[in-house]
């Protein structure tokens, strides 16, 4: 198990350097809060005994759906980068992606923590807003 997830991780990490020519830190950052989305869902499900909003339980089943899920949601990014460079000679559609993905996945973290039982403080939930403020904008505006 071990051995295919470093695979895995090293394996999209160079195939994203490749399709897109750059690691920026809006891109690490995703990455970042994939990695903690997925801690936090496997804390909740084997400390706290509880299942997140997209998980039913701790199994191996669902922890390849979530690594999985997490890889799609790379791909997609590679896939806005392509668009973008084809179509746009942008990158509108590649920060649009990763913004609501960043979104997506801060928004998860946040409802984990929560429901552990730690109390959310104001100033998270108002980044949460900014954030889904953010996405928002960045995916109704249009390119020059």
């Amino acid at each position: 198990m071990k051995t295919l997830f470093i695979a895995t991780v090293g394996t999209v990490g160079a195939l994203i350097n490749l399709e897109t020519g750059w690691w920026n830190n809006v891109l690490f950052n995703l990455i970042v809060l994939m990695v903690l989305d997925y801690v936090t869902a496997i804390v909740l499900a084997t400390v706290f005994k509880k299942a997140g909003a997209d998980a039913k339980a701790l199994d191996s089943s669902e922890s390849y759906k979530g690594l999985i899920k997490k890889g799609m949601m790379l791909a997609l990014v590679m896939v806005a980068n392509i668009l973008d460079r084809v179509f746009l000679d942008a990158t509108f559609a590649t920060n649009a992606t990763i913004i609501a993905l960043m979104t997506n996945e801060t928004i998860s973290i946040i409802e984990n923590i929560g429901l552990m039982g730690v109390p959310i403080p104001k100033v998270i939930r108002d980044a949460i807003h900014v954030l889904n403020e953010r996405s928002e904008q960045e995916l109704e505006k249009k390119p020059s």
